[in-house]
């Protein structure tokens, strides 16, 4: 894996000096953007303070499976994100707002890093550059990488499962073992934010149709990786349902998806 890794991720900063550079200045600018005075603020209302009592709450009862929030099952996501977490307060020591927002900072310090990589091979080093710093520089962005927020994690996660579907679909020697990485990641995006990842199946369908070249896509290679997804979302699924009762797999099946598919 780590040959695999330092081929086909890291192209640009292999061979070429240019791209090594504009990568550490992206570094740099993501660490200042992203991690300069990450704790110095309270937990704000209503979401950190709520991601963190649940966080707290799994650490406290040692339930890894089925979240809870002020004691009550917590049906409105799935643990992934809470896990990063613990871990991070962990690793730190203790519990912080440094260590309870490095998840999300680190998360967005890494789609930059991504979005240069994917620019770097879809055009070159430059227009990967500077899509990284327009990304970096939107308001949106780095104010939700700052917060205690599932929504960095999950972009991430989401362009990691577009990476590696461009790259089965852009060299067709190791194509299964790329799919199996977007599935790897499409899984733990339904562990992190619920069944929205799979909108990378159709987005890539649809630029696959634009490039008239669909079957470099869909394609029996795929068929594995999603399978893997399955299987990561389901050893978590299964236990959390059993767990649960039927209330809470009603709810987490159910309730979730489509209620947000019908109200949002």
């Amino acid at each position: 894996f780590s040959s695999k890794f330092k081929k086909e991720i890291l192209p640009c900063t292999q061979n070429d000096k240019e791209g090594r550079f504009l990568l550490i200045v992206l570094l740099s600018a993501g660490i200042f953007i992203f991690l300069l005075i990450l704790g110095d603020r309270d937990l704000w209302d209503p979401d950190e303070t709520r991601y963190a009592v649940v966080a707290r709450e799994m650490r406290e009862n040692g339930n890894w499976i089925l979240p809870h929030l002020n004691g009550a099952i917590y049906t409105e996501k799935p643990p992934f994100f809470f896990w990063l977490v613990n871990l991070s307060v962990f690793f730190l020591g203790k519990e912080s707002e440094f260590a309870n927002r490095l998840p999300s900072a680190l998360a967005g310090i890494g789609t930059l890093i991504l979005t240069f990589y994917f620019g770097s091979r879809l055009f070159n080093s430059k227009v990967g550059f500077i899509s990284s710093l327009i990304l970096a520089t939107c308001f949106f962005f780095p104010q939700i990488s700052r917060w205690m927020m599932l929504d960095s994690l999950f972009t991430l996660l989401f362009l990691l499962t577009l990476y590696w579907f461009y790259r089965g679909y852009e060299k067709e020697e190791g194509r299964r073992e790329y799919y199996l990485f977007a599935g790897l990641f499409m899984g733990l995006g339904v562990l992190t934010k619920g069944p929205v990842a799979y909108l990378t199946l159709p987005i890539f369908v649809i630029f696959a149709f634009l490039q008239k070249e669909i079957k470099k896509f869909w394609n029996r290679d795929l068929l594995p990786g999603f399978l893997l997804s399955l299987v990561v979302v389901f050893i978590w699924l299964i236990p959390a349902c059993w767990m649960g009762g039927v209330d809470y797999s009603k709810r987490i099946l159910h309730g979730q998806p489509i209620g947000r598919l019908a109200e949002g």
